[in-house]
């Protein structure tokens, strides 16, 4: 199977702009190896690119079937939970001025809200089913040393509704996780975070 590479429409768009922009040093005789290798790097990921729709989510299978799960239990456990809450309340009297009855009520409207988005999410996801170890990509783990701290970090760039903190499990639209996304073994890349600016080395790309 071939592997996959997408790349959410605005990432491709920014990744254009900045082909664009080395092919103009390049053309000026301004480009320095780094620049030529980066803009080779550019195009060899563009070639290969299935551009997606920026609303889609990009899913490992493991993603997918926790956020499955957890759908199922939303709607078998939680949605019967709050709905007892809510006659449990009705029977407290005056609802105008019956609190746990607005609490309750405010607690269904955030659950199927929650239902809601996870359902969007499952019905338009996309799922990485072979991992690129070539470049980092959706689904990677990438161990990155950091020059300004001196530490080094294995990453996981996952889609949006697979973030874990705990786990080092990054969005790809986060600025780290985006910094890294299409760069190879050995490159250099500065990343703009909160702290300032942070010097990657990538290290090794599996998955």
């Amino acid at each position: 199977m071939a592997k996959q590479n997408y790349i959410k429409k605005q990432e491709f768009e920014k990744l254009k702009k900045e082909l664009d922009e080395l092919k103009k040093q390049k053309k000026a005789g301004t480009a320095d190896a780094a620049a030529q290798k980066r803009m080779a790097e550019i195009e060899e990921l563009l070639a290969d690119a299935v551009v997606i729709n920026d609303n889609q989510e990009i899913l490992t299978q493991a993603g997918l079937d926790k956020l499955v799960a957890e759908l199922d239990y939303l709607k078998s456990v939680r949605r019967a939970e709050v709905a007892e809450k809510l006659k449990e309340a009705r029977g407290h009297g005056d609802l105008s001025e019956n609190s746990e009855y607005d609490e309750a009520k405010a607690e269904k409207a955030s659950l199927e809200e929650h239902i809601e988005r996870l359902q969007d999410v499952i019905d338009h996801c996309v799922i990485v089913e072979e991992i690129d170890t070539t470049r980092v990509s959706i689904g990677s783990k990438v161990t990155v040393f950091c020059a300004e701290t001196g530490k080094e970090t294995t990453y996981s760039i996952v889609g949006a509704s697979e973030v874990n903190a705990l786990e080092n499990m990054i969005s790809d639209k986060s600025p780290i996780g985006a910094g890294l996304l299409g760069h190879q073994l050995g490159d250099k890349v500065s990343v703009v975070v909160p702290m300032g600016t942070l010097t990657f080395e990538i290290k090794e790309i599996s998955k």
